[in-house]
């Protein structure tokens, strides 16, 4: 009531103020006339009428977006609260829950790509992988470029042996997002189908990510290798071929296949030389026990020492461990038992040189190598000592009166004093 009557007050004011009559033409031959303080009233009631009608449609407009955030962000709160209750479900295994929630939630929203790739999850951990991957393709209609779809086809291709397949969506996977993952993927699989070709450019991509290295140059070797075997047919041609490809890269299973064309060819030096280097750059025992017979049978065992020895150089850890037991062996095939006796008396020195620990089994053939070579010497009574240990299971080994005792494998639980309080 305040507010009207003072309204009401200085209208009244206004119009006792200007009592001067006033002529307001509207448009052509149309004219208004009253007194000055009546027009300036009317006028501005029409302003504020015509603010207020702005306002009002403003509002209303403000008030509809509203209501459509608030829409959508009930929409969104309850599409979390579903993914997030399946999830749950999916993590305890319980795949029918979380299959009836995944699916409600899709016939919910049927452009969610997360659900349909989350229940492709589901359905694969029930083991239906053809039907987990239908429904991939259902997800990529809606979303033909989406990396995550595009991935995950990718997969449940790979588990059904369609790697063809998978290859072509790993390749719109690079296309529109390049990354090593993908690349390595789509290069083990072009290997894999044995389209080498595919795979060198997969590779090439791949090192244009930031991989290029050691790693990188081996496997374009294997590939190269491999893609050899597969074009040259002749054994003649290959052994040829294969020469010039060890000549240019130190590859071990070239080596090796070439060390097997040599044997068939009757070329048992040649063959004894490959298997020595293979030995040499991996510490292949098994490459280096063969390459140590044909030098013996070659009646070289010259040859047989020196291959020995060089991979012996060449090798750490473990394997020099097992190098030189091969060693010790081919000494006591020579008749070379003093040596053989040296070698194993070093034994100890060379395990705390290169940090290296027996494991039981290595003790053993170690026992057994000693009890050996004490027969071959005549020390029956060191041979009878190392032999009734062995038998008795004692893993602990004497050399020259101290024992050294293998490391052993945990088969107790550690003591509750050493737990983290």
């Amino acid at each position: 009531l305040i507010f009207f009557f003072a309204a009401l007050g200085v209208v009244l004011y206004t119009v006792l103020l200007n009592r001067e009559s006033m002529t307001v033409y509207l448009w052509a031959g149309s004219t208004f006339t009253a007194m000055s303080g009546v027009v300036l009233i009317v006028t501005f009631a029409l302003g504020i009428l015509t603010a207020s009608f702005v306002g009002l449609l403003v509002g209303i407009r403000s008030y509809m977006r509203e209501r459509r955030l608030q829409a959508k962000q009930r929409q969104r709160q309850a599409l979390l609260d579903g993914l997030r209750s399946a999830r749950s479900f999916a993590a305890c295994h319980e795949w029918n829950k979380a299959r009836a929630e995944y699916e409600q939630l899709i016939r919910r929203y049927p452009h969610d790509l997360i659900a349909r790739v989350e229940l492709s999850r589901v359905v694969e951990g029930q083991g239906d992988l053809r039907e987990a991957l239908r429904l991939i393709d259902a997800a990529r209609a809606e979303a033909p470029q989406d990396v995550e779809v595009l991935m995950r086809a990718a997969e449940l291709n790979i588990q059904l042996k369609n790697k063809t397949a998978a290859i072509d969506n790993l390749a719109l996977i690079l296309a529109s997002q390049p990354n090593r993952h993908a690349a390595r993927m789509a290069r083990d699989l072009s290997e894999d189908l044995e389209r080498f070709e595919d795979a060198l450019e997969y590779q090439e991509r791949l090192d244009g990510l930031g991989y290029d290295g050691e790693e990188s140059e081996r496997f374009r070797s294997r590939i190269r290798f491999r893609k050899l075997l597969k074009e040259t047919i002749d054994p003649t041609q290959l052994k040829d071929a294969l020469s010039a490809f060890a000549k240019r890269e130190s590859l071990s299973p070239a080596l090796e296949r070439l060390a097997e064309l040599h044997l068939e060819a009757g070329d048992r030096v040649s063959a004894a030389q490959s298997l020595a280097k293979v030995a040499r750059q991996d510490g292949s025992v098994a490459a280096l026990k063969r390459a140590t017979e044909l030098w013996v049978e070659l009646n070289q065992p010259e040859q047989a020492l020196s291959t020995l020895r060089a991979t012996a150089k060449e090798t750490r850890g473990i394997a020099r461990l097992e190098v030189e037991l091969e060693q010790i062996r081919t000494l006591i095939a020579l008749r070379m038992l003093d040596e053989a006796k040296a070698g194993i008396a070093k034994l100890p020195a060379l395990l705390g040189e290169h940090e290296v620990t027996l494991t039981p089994e290595l003790a053993r053939e170690v026992q057994a190598l000693q009890a050996f070579t004490a027969v071959k010497l005549g020390d029956l009574a060191g041979a009878d000592a190392t032999l009734a240990r062995l038998t008795r299971g004692v893993t602990e080994i004497l050399w020259g009166g101290a024992a050294y005792a293998p490391a052993q494998r945990a088969t107790e639980a550690p003591a509750p004093r050493l737990s983290t309080p």
